[in-house]
């Protein structure tokens, strides 16, 4: 079972969930936008923009459409839908908050949380640019898949 597969928190009440957590900590601004197949949020810390990417279903996805068996489901699709994108929102506003106590806890450092979300100068997130590279250096054996036992050897020698 997924994570509040069963909520009924509205889409907008998650988001403003979200927004007071980040201002209580100290976000300087906070905004989102949604589209067919995708929610946004974005704000700044400490001038660090960061924006966050909620992949949403497609309503035409089997998942909303057929039974387990291929069978055309006789539940209203749309309230199927609606459920998943609330689940997504829901798992979003506890990602955040859990790196939002990890920093504040000292666990760990808003930078090193958030990396992957920052926005550079070109206006891609620092994971838009480095995921490509990861995926091409791991295809191409350029990034060891034994990272902790990088120079093993040559230390045996």
């Amino acid at each position: 079972m997924s994570y509040a597969s069963n909520t009924v928190v509205p889409e907008d009440r998650s988001r403003t969930e979200i927004e007071r957590a980040l201002m209580r900590y100290g976000a300087s601004r906070f905004g989102y936008m949604r589209e067919e197949r995708r929610a946004m949020i974005g704000f700044t810390y400490r001038n660090i923009s960061v924006q966050m990417i909620i992949p949403l279903p497609d309503p035409r996805d089997d998942a909303f459409t057929r039974t387990p068996t291929g069978r055309q489901k006789r539940t209203n699709i749309s309230v199927l839908y609606e459920q998943e994108v609330r689940r997504r929102w829901r798992s979003l506003a506890l990602a955040i908050k859990a790196k939002l106590v990890a920093v504040a806890d000292g666990v760990c450092s808003f930078e090193a949380e958030f990396l992957p979300y920052m926005v550079t100068n070109d206006g891609q997130t620092v994971a838009q640019k480095m995921l490509p590279m990861i995926e091409q250096a791991t295809m191409g054996g350029g990034i060891s898949p034994l990272l902790l036992t990088a120079g093993t050897e040559e230390r045996r020698g």
